[in-house]
Order: C-alpha cells, then structure tokens, then sequence
C-alpha cells in the first residue's frame, strides 16, 4: 500500500457536494451504527404490533354486530403484523433520510463555502470542508471499497467518500 501512495501523493481532488451527497454520507456512517440498527429494529416491531392492534380494535368494533370468529381474526392479524414489520424497515429508513436532510439543511444555511478537497497523503486521507481539515491515519483505515461509482473509506472514527464524478479519466480514479 505504501507504494502506491508514494506514487499517488499528494493526490487531490476538490468538489463541491450536493445535499443529497451529503445526506447519502451521513446515513451511510449511521447506519453502521448498532444503536440505530437496534432502533430500526425497535421501530419494526412497534409497527407489527400497531398493526395487529388496529385489526384487534376494528375487529372490536364489528364483532358485537356480527360476533365474529377468533380464529380468523387471530390470522388476519397475524399477517397485518407481519406485513407491516415488513414495510417497518423502509419507512424508519425514509423517516431517516427526510430527518438528516432537515438537519442538513439547517447546518449547512450559514456555510457559504461548501467546497470539500481531498488529498491522499503519506500518513493518512486529508479532507477538509466547511473550515475544517481532517486527518485520518492510514493505519486507521478498516475499509476501503469502491462501489462503481464512488470510493467508500471506512476508518475507525469516520468515513470519507469520493464521488466518482469528481475524476476526469478513469485513469485518475
């Protein structure tokens, strides 16, 4: 690894993020996390239960006109519960995106230099943004991945991420 940096460095890019990018970037960090994970989990399961709830109480409402069957009510509830422990995960995602990109938008209104560099450097990833310039040591680093289009960095304190559309040639990247 130490020869390829030798022959990269400094290597620097400079772009500015979107706010999608941004978001994309700290909900990428989040969702390592395994509180958030335990939440999200947490989230599924109080969705499944409302759900069955709902059925119980409709079905309530109903059954002292008709006296229906527990049997049947049991099952539809069951599959209600199921269903939105299913759709549980996607929606608290969703919740998630609009939440971050909220605060985002919030931190980011007094910035009016929203440029970010990034530099490959002997003793680490340099990023600087907003003001404020980052060190990461490359002995800190536990992934580094490259998903077609963007280069993930994954270290012990943060993660970095190379849009793809900040290199000119493929060569570059």
């Amino acid at each position: 690894m130490s020869e390829t940096l030798a022959t990269l460095s400094p290597f620097r890019v400079s772009f500015e993020p979107t706010l999608e990018e941004t978001v994309d970037v700290q909900l990428r960090w989040a969702f390592r996390s395994t509180s958030l994970q335990r939440w999200r989990t947490q989230f599924r399961w109080l969705a499944a239960g409302a759900g069955c709830v709902v059925v119980v109480f409709l079905d309530s409402l109903n059954a002292r006109a008709t006296g229906g069957g527990l049997g049947v009510l049991s099952v539809f509830s069951v599959l209600v519960g199921a269903l939105c422990f299913k759709l549980g995960g996607p929606a608290y995602d969703d919740l998630l995106r609009r939440r971050t990109r909220r605060v985002t938008v919030e931190q980011l209104r007094p910035h009016t230099q929203r440029g970010c560099d990034m530099e490959l450097r002997p003793e680490g990833f340099w990023c600087r943004r907003l003001g404020i310039e980052l060190l990461f040591g490359w002995k800190d680093a536990t992934v580094i991945k490259e998903d077609g289009q963007d280069i993930e960095i994954l270290f012990v304190s943060g993660l970095a991420v190379v849009r793809g559309r900040v290199f000119r040639t493929a060569g570059e990247r």
